[in-house]
């Protein structure tokens, strides 16, 4: 086999398994979608199943599922700043005449003095610089998803949207958290269930509430008037005695 078959194998056998992975993703995303997971950015929150998909994007083949167990808290990440700046004006207006005398104008009208007043007004302006959710995991990372991280105004429709979007998202955020503790607590109690039972068979095994010997004797009485065979007296006096 020469250089371009090889070559051509290869490519082959990247483009199927390009084809496996992305056939894998497409029936996780939809197992997501058919749950009705919850979607904001680029990840889906399947409360049903209690995991979180981080999907694929434009330029990024890979994705990732998270559990619910590992999320150990999330935060609202807002940087605003307020922008004010104080103006002053001048206000002109015109005067009364100067008493016992008066001013010319430039064609030699009488006219009252030029006064003049000054007007300081301060304009303030919210901005927002940056808004996301930050999630934090037991392992140490996290990750943000990201509404905008551009300076917007306040008043801006895109910020009121957005922080309407990110109220949501620390809903669905505190049910999944309050998920997870509960299936927690629910495992630790079944397992605790389990094992005094388990304590429970055991103590009972170790300390029969009959005596081996006792019950030797009432086979022999069986053996004896012919109920039962030697064969099944000698099986069932070696059960008894652990044999």
């Amino acid at each position: 086999m020469g250089f371009f078959d090889n070559l051509s194998k290869k490519m082959e056998e990247k483009s199927e398994k390009k084809k496996q992975e992305d056939a894998e993703y497409q029936e996780i995303l939809s197992t997501f979608k058919n749950d009705g997971a919850k979607e904001f950015e680029n990840y889906y929150f399947d409360l049903k199943k209690n995991k979180i998909l981080e999907a694929r994007g434009v330029f990024k083949r890979s994705y990732r599922i998270i559990d619910f167990k590992d999320v150990v808290s999330y935060s609202i990440n807002k940087k605003e700043h307020n922008d004010s700046k104080t103006q002053t004006k001048r206000k002109h207006g015109i005067g009364r005449a100067v008493v016992g005398g008066v001013l010319l104008g430039p064609v030699g009208a009488a006219v009252g003095g030029l006064t003049s007043k000054k007007e300081t007004q301060t304009i303030s302006k919210d901005f927002v610089d940056h808004l996301g959710v930050v999630i934090n995991l037991t392992d140490g990372t996290s990750f943000e998803i990201t509404y905008f991280d551009s300076t917007l105004k306040a008043d801006n429709s895109l910020v009121a949207t957005s922080i309407k979007q990110v109220n949501q998202l620390a809903t669905v955020l505190e049910a999944g958290i309050e998920n997870a503790k509960r299936q927690q607590s629910e495992t630790v109690a079944i397992s605790s269930n389990k094992a005094k039972e388990d304590n429970t068979q055991s103590a009972a095994q170790s300390s029969p509430d009959t005596d081996p010997l006792d019950e030797i004797k009432k086979l022999k009485e069986l053996l004896d008037i012919g109920a039962i065979t030697p064969e099944e007296f000698d099986a069932k006096k070696k059960q008894l005695l652990n044999l």
